[in-house]
């Protein structure tokens, strides 16, 4: 591998569309991030909500309460 130093051309500037499209790829992102945490959310409730109900229909199997016996 050599040790050569490659110059490189001048850049052009960036057109006045540039930015405004980034922001725009910015805000949807922002959008979308915002919906997956919020479903993540949801999930998360939902399955400690489940897990809860199971435990507790668990609980009253072991001690028998609601089973209608004596």
């Amino acid at each position: 591998m050599s040790d050569r130093v490659v110059e490189l051309g001048e850049r052009r500037a960036r057109g006045p569309g540039h930015d405004f499209w980034f922001a725009q790829v910015d805000l949807r992102l922002t959008r979308i991030e915002t919906m997956v945490a919020r479903l993540e959310k949801t999930l998360w409730l939902a399955g400690y909500g489940a897990g809860t109900l199971l435990a507790l229909v668990a609980l009253a199997a072991l001690i028998g309460w609601g089973s209608g016996g004596r």
